[in-house]
Formats: C-alpha cells, sequence, structure tokens
C-alpha cells in the first residue's frame, strides 16, 4: 500500500481536478475523465497521507498508455532557428506534465536551469500537422506557480492566420522537419 500511496502522491501532484477524453499524464497514466485528484500538500516531509478523493489503482483505465504517443514526438526546427527534440516525456528541455493530442495542447514545466521561468509551467497549443510536416505552435502562460493553473489557463491564442500573429500579439512559432528553415 506505501508503493501506492508514494505512486499516488506522483500523480495527484500531476492533475488536479479533471482531464479532458485523450488527456494523457507524462507517468503514462490515462485517468478516467470523470474521476476527480487532489493534489495532496507536499510541503511537510512527515505528511504521507493521501487525500480521500486521490485516483486509487482501481480507478484507472487498463489501457496500456504507452500506446498513446504525443503527436509531435520527434526531431523539429523552427522558424527562429532552434532546434528541438520532442518526445512523450520532454518538449525540448522542458518536461511534459499533460497532453491532449485531440485538443492540441500540453502542460509543460520549465528545468529548474531555467533563465527566465525555474521549475515553472506553461501551456503550449499548436496547429494540426499539415501534409508538409510543419504546425505552429504558441504557448499561452508561460510562467504558472502550479500544474492547475497551466491546466486551467484558457487558450486566448488565434489560429486563423499563425503565420502573422495571434499569439499574445506575436507570430506563432512554426515547427517543420530538420534543416526545413535553413538558408
Amino acid at each position: 500500500m506505501k508503493r501506492w500511496n508514494a505512486k499516488l502522491m506522483i500523480v495527484s501532484s500531476l492533475l488536479v481536478g479533471w482531464t479532458s477524453t485523450g488527456c494523457v499524464v507524462v507517468d503514462d497514466t490515462p485517468i478516467d475523465p470523470t474521476d476527480t485528484v487532489t493534489v495532496q500538500d507536499t510541503t511537510a516531509e512527515e505528511d504521507t497521507t493521501v487525500d480521500e478523493d486521490v485516483v486509487e489503482p482501481s480507478d484507472v483505465m487498463e489501457e496500456d498508455a504507452s500506446s498513446i504517443m504525443f503527436e509531435l514526438v520527434g526531431d523539429w526546427s523552427t522558424n527562429y532557428g532552434e532546434s528541438y527534440s520532442i518526445t512523450n516525456e520532454m518538449w525540448g528541455p522542458s518536461s511534459i506534465h499533460a497532453f491532449d493530442n485531440e485538443e492540441n495542447w500540453a502542460v509543460t514545466q520549465y528545468s529548474e536551469e531555467d533563465e527566465w521561468n525555474p521549475n515553472l509551467f506553461a501551456k503550449q497549443v499548436w496547429t494540426e500537422i499539415d501534409d508538409m510536416g510543419f504546425f505552429y505552435q504558441c504557448t499561452v502562460l508561460f510562467s504558472a506557480d502550479t500544474f492547475e493553473e497551466a491546466l486551467n489557463t484558457e487558450d486566448t491564442a488565434d489560429a486563423s492566420n499563425p503565420a502573422e500573429g495571434g499569439c499574445a500579439g506575436f507570430k506563432w512559432t512554426q515547427f517543420g522537419p530538420p534543416g526545413a528553415f535553413d538558408e
């Protein structure tokens, strides 16, 4: 039981409230959208209790989450000359805490070494990948203190013309295959 309590504490620190259909948690555990999860206060090291509303192992869907792949997995270059490697767990140097391929969003967390937003959370949104292998990405929130804040942030981006703007007053970042933007 202690092993499950520890695992549930990790899950509860990642998920709060609800998850939408297709939402996947980084630890590759899909969660039933009708379940609610409460973040446990982990500031006191001695407190190892688990809140009653924390998802129990029997509440987790039977589907093997490793079969749910983040749709942006791969190596990418951007129109700003950057290169990114995206996996199910990482978006470049940031860790992915949850994503939804149908709604095209991900909650990421900057590393503790990040110059501007160490350990803070962000919400990424993107367009569908086109036939040529390109997509646009916008960070709709850069510096949330908690996963819950990032998860619940409204998507304010306008994808109607991402090459010209719609991302907090800026153009969206265009991603393409490696070398696609080399001159």
